[in-house]
């Protein structure tokens, strides 16, 4: 057990690490329990900022310790030091710190600060995931991704979290290492496609608790945030409710009911989120209707040439959709590596498909327009498959695709 280890390698402060004293003999044998915290939403949006000393390090930038969440005073003190000349190392940082005031507003506890920054990043601020993400000009990475890039992986994500976190006084560390992978014959298979990176926050009586940030990377595997995995988080993304300046996070955090119209003798008027909701499906009928309509036009051609361009563009589409990067020339190979890289799937048989009905011999085996079409609905299938349903809801209402097919 836990103590066994203690008595083996030294002792355990009060965060539950274990610090070793001496090396380990060959042939010790210890036994070593882990603990994964299983809080839901309702109970961390209770929890208060109450931090033991042990993990005040993790409030550290450069040579500060910022103010705890909560505490008299915070925003005034963070703002200040934007104004201190010894603290000259923070200025780049002085929107980016900013900018988590303006999304956190609101929140009474350090979740519903978690949440909404988390929530600000996945989906409502604008940010695109991107393996080749713009070099940044005249600031830090992480600041110039937060206000002017905003495109780019998860250590762009996790790590802009963290900082957003510290800077309104929570602890947060960046954590590495690999989501689950593919489950295939009783077994897990891993691979360095599957490395990731996210965010751990600390709460009272819990310990680290992981978020993450990405969007798209983090509903292909596995799924480590109790905000986008629970279904009271879940419902208030899809309400839009969480982001910049938004209603109060810790309430949304809760699964507590909207507001409703009043009642008596009052006449009805719709309420802004009726109006929403109004909108919302409209855009969904315009978007996700005229993207299908594209989508079976183009799958009416029988010359094996177009099929095999119409079932390219479908499955470019439906990568951009969920904010995979697929660059304007990207080959077929290109596609295969993307798929094999993001997703872990074998695109070998619709490259193959696609290439034989594009540019093979008319009178040559495979020259046909139903092997491209036929491949690509294996991959789609299988691609569906590993998505979430929220992240199949947002590829549906994404115009990504439409924008890249009016530029052509």
């Amino acid at each position: 057990m836990l103590a066994h280890v203690v008595a083996v390698v030294g002792g355990i402060d009060d965060i539950g690490v274990v610090h070793q004293t001496r090396s380990l003999e060959r042939g010790e044998r210890y036994t070593v329990s882990s603990y994964a915290p299983q809080a839901q939403p309702a109970e961390l949006a209770e929890l208060e900022a109450d931090y033991p000393a042990e993990v005040l390090r993790y409030l550290d930038l450069e040579r500060t310790t910022l103010p705890t969440f909560g505490s008299p005073g915070r925003a005034s003190r963070v703002a200040g030091l934007f104004e201190d000349e010894r603290q000259r190392q923070l200025w780049p940082y002085e929107q980016l710190s900013q900018q988590a005031e303006g999304v956190a507003r609101g929140a009474r506890t350090p979740y519903g600060a978690v949440v909404a920054i988390e929530a600000w990043l996945r989906s409502a601020g604008g940010f695109t995931y991107d393996e080749q993400p713009p070099r940044p000009a005249g600031a830090p990475p992480l600041a110039y991704f937060v206000s002017q890039g905003k495109r780019g992986y998860c250590q762009h994500f996790a790590g802009s979290m963290a900082l957003m976190l510290r800077f309104l006084g929570i602890p947060a560390r960046v954590a590495t290492g690999f989501t689950s992978g593919d489950y295939r014959d009783g077994v897990w298979n891993v691979t360095d496609h599957n490395a990731h990176a996210w965010v751990e926050v600390w709460f009272p009586g819990q310990g680290w608790v992981s978020f993450d940030p990405t969007p798209g990377r983090g509903t292909f595997g596995g799924i480590y945030s109790f905000a986008s995995d629970s279904q009271e988080a879940i419902e208030a993304l899809n309400r839009g409710e969480l982001g910049e300046g938004g209603v109060d996070p810790d309430r949304l955090a809760r699964g507590a009911d909207l507001p409703t119209a009043g009642a008596g003798g009052e006449a009805w008027r719709p309420s802004p989120f009726a109006i929403g909701l109004g909108l919302a499906a409209l855009w969904l009928g315009v978007v996700g209707g005229g993207k299908t309509v594209r989508r079976r036009v183009a799958r009416l051609t029988r010359d094996p040439r177009r099929a095999a361009t119409a079932s390219r563009r479908e499955l470019e589409a439906f990568l951009r959709d969920q904010g995979i990067a697929i660059g304007p020339a990207a080959t077929l190979d290109d596609l295969r590596l993307t798929l094999a890289r993001e997703l872990g799937l074998d695109a070998r048989a619709f490259t193959l498909a696609v290439g034989r009905a594009r540019f093979g011999p008319p009178d040559r085996k495979g020259h046909d327009a139903s092997a491209p079409r036929r491949e690509l609905e294996r991959l789609l299938r299988a691609m569906r498959l590993q998505l979430s349903g929220w992240a199949r809801f947002r590829g549906f209402a994404s115009v990504r695709s439409l924008q890249r097919a009016a530029q052509r």
